[in-house]
């Protein structure tokens, strides 16, 4: 479990490298490829939950999960709303 704690470090460094760029195409779409992804990953959690062998029950876990995913969707229908009223 450390590792995989430990894993996330880099992966987090390039997100926010990649998030935060000057260039705004890449800003643009990797915000919405995040925000994208943190959905998927909580839909991954759901179908996963009933496994045995499933491990992240906590309650931090869940918040982190489910949290990321909601804001995910915010963004993204904040996004879709504003693409909308710009044409």
């Amino acid at each position: 479990m450390d590792t995989f704690i430990l894993l996330h470090v880099p992966l987090f460094a390039v997100l926010l490298a990649v998030v935060s760029s000057t260039d705004k195409q890449l800003r643009k779409r990797s915000r919405l490829g995040v925000s994208l992804f943190l959905i998927i990953h909580a839909g991954l959690h759901l179908w996963f939950m009933d496994n045995p062998r499933y491990e992240f029950a906590s309650a931090v876990s869940n918040v982190l999960i489910f949290s990321g995913a909601l804001l995910g969707g915010l963004h993204l229908a904040t996004h879709c709303n504003e693409d909308r009223h710009s044409q």
